[in-house]
């Protein structure tokens, strides 16, 4: 959290307006802008932050009491103000009371004043970006913090939020020149260098990225994101060991990392290690239910455990979260199948491949282990429902036989 600058002079304000933002990176290969389109503002004690890295700014502002010297109201500082308009330290007094009830308008006014007034006034510059922030006009942001990095080019915090405001703006080389220009004041901070880095992975310049994380891991910088943002570069040169690694160690320091949970769980899928698997993608889903590759994952996952009735429901919701994923209102169907509920899951995969009839190609593996595991007539409500789209002899004659079979009480 970082507070609003109040500079020290013949006017000492009573309260410290502070300003969070919800940190959070959407990740770059999931947004549609193709970078990183939420990261956090500054925090320069904590290398090991939580996700997003440096702790931002939501809308919210609260304020935190400190006893004062000399406590003006807004009416006194609006009274000195007409005898003395050119002062800046005034205007800036004003913006502070005027930015902590909520009126940022009147407030980038007076900050805007005080800066005119006494360009070297780093925090009315400062201030400034956090409103603009605030009130999501990153490019004015930007400018704001460039200015008070011009005043104080050595400010940790003022090269971090211009990073910020620039990657907002959809400025990447700005905002990388201003990570890695923070990188260089805090040369202990590994923070900058990881925003650097999702900057270069943005860009898809992805060997830069990869140096950049690992440097800011040298750094002493350990997040759950720069794992998972090491594991995903990993599955790109298909080196999934290494992937499966860090999922797994951004997962120690988070075990709620949706991101991490559902790459690991997809990871271990490939690795056929299903019931872990379908522990990890529990978790997932769990953490967040509305991603529909996670809820999949876990179905494919309990299919293979033979745990149907979770099946039947993450496939459900797969199929609801993306009703263009046919194959999951098909293994909907399979699982239903295995549960012996007959009608639903022979209506289901009718209509499922009424819609896609090249889906029956996945249906026969399925039938041996129905049969042996006495779901004959679930075995049959599949066969008939493959006939209708695909009539093969072979399928009529097995359907033929489990007909006869059911017919002398088999089950």
């Amino acid at each position: 959290m970082q507070s609003l600058l109040i500079r020290s002079g013949i006017f000492s304000l009573g309260a410290a307006l502070t300003v969070t933002m919800g940190c959070g990176h959407n990740r770059a290969s999931e947004g549609k802008s193709g970078h990183p389109t939420a990261t956090a503002g500054t925090s320069t004690s904590n290398q090991s932050a939580g996700r997003g890295g440096h702790a931002g700014r939501n809308a919210t502002a609260s304020v935190r009491s400190q006893p004062p010297k000399h406590h003006l109201t807004e009416a006194e500082i609006r009274k000195y103000l007409r005898k003395n308009p050119g002062r800046a330290k005034l205007h800036f007094a004003l913006a502070l009371r005027l930015h902590k009830k909520g009126d940022l308008g009147n407030a980038a006014v007076e900050y805007e004043t005080a800066a005119r007034l006494k360009p070297d006034l780093f925090e009315a510059h400062f201030n400034l970006g956090l409103l603009r922030l605030k009130q999501h006009d990153f490019k004015k942001a930007y400018d704001a913090f460039r200015q008070a990095s011009s005043v104080q080019p050595n400010n940790f915090m003022a090269l971090m939020d211009m990073g910020l405001a620039a990657t907002r703006s959809g400025d990447l080389a700005a905002a990388n020149r201003a990570y890695m220009r923070a990188a260089e004041v805090k040369q202990t901070n590994g923070q900058p260098l990881f925003f650097a880095g999702r900057i270069m992975e943005a860009r898809k310049r992805v060997r830069e990225a990869k140096a950049l994380y690992e440097q800011a891991a040298q750094r002493g910088y350990d997040s759950a994101e720069l794992h998972t943002r090491l594991g995903l570069l990993a599955m790109r040169r298909k080196q999934y060991q290494a992937a499966r690694t860090e999922f797994e160690n951004a997962i120690k320091i988070d075990e709620h990392d949706g991101p991490a949970l559902r790459q690991l769980g997809a990871l271990l899928l490939h690795f056929k290690e299903f019931a872990k698997a379908a522990d990890v993608l529990t978790k997932a889903v769990a953490v967040d239910p509305n991603k529909p590759v996670a809820q999949y994952n876990l179905g494919l996952a309990a299919l293979q455990t033979k745990r149907y009735d979770v099946a039947a429901k993450a496939m459900e919701q797969a199929a609801r979260l993306d009703p263009r994923n046919l194959m999951a209102a098909l293994s909907q169907a399979v699982a239903l199948l295995f549960l012996d509920s007959v009608a639903k899951g022979s209506a289901l995969l009718r209509r499922t491949l009424h819609k896609k009839h090249s889906l029956w190609i996945y249906l026969p593996p399925y039938f041996d282990p129905m049969t042996k595991n006495h779901h004959l007539r679930s075995a049959a409500a599949m066969l008939e429902a493959i006939i209708a789209v695909h009539p093969r002899r072979v399928f009529r004659k097995n359907l033929k036989i489990l007909k006869a079979r059911i017919k002398r009480g088999e089950k």
